[in-house]
């Protein structure tokens, strides 16, 4: 999944609203960036008995990390046959995806 999200907010209103506008801005990225994390997000859940245990995984990437990765399947992706060029496009359009 990639996530990318721009917002502009009126300084002017925020600071009349007694909102420090720069801590308020990233505080409302960092939440929407976790309800979009956390929507898809599969729990598993297994019945202990006297418990129980709930189970979540996510695989999570940084931008930099990412784009390595993508710059490492497109130069495979030059050697590949024509079939194997399609998956490998498909996987990166796949995690490009925007949500």
């Amino acid at each position: 999944m990639w996530w990318k999200k721009v917002k502009s907010y009126d300084k002017q209103i925020l600071r009349n609203a007694n909102l420090d506008p720069i801590p308020y801005a990233k505080d409302r990225l960092k939440v929407e960036f976790a309800k979009a994390l956390l929507e898809p997000l599969p729990v598993s859940q297994t019945d202990l008995g006297d418990s129980v245990e709930f189970q979540a995984e996510a695989i999570l990437l940084s931008v930099p990390q990412w784009q390595a990765i993508k710059t490492q399947l497109e130069e495979v992706s030059g050697l590949a046959t024509k079939e194997q060029q399609a998956v490998i496009g498909r996987i990166i359009a796949t995690v490009e995806e925007a949500v």
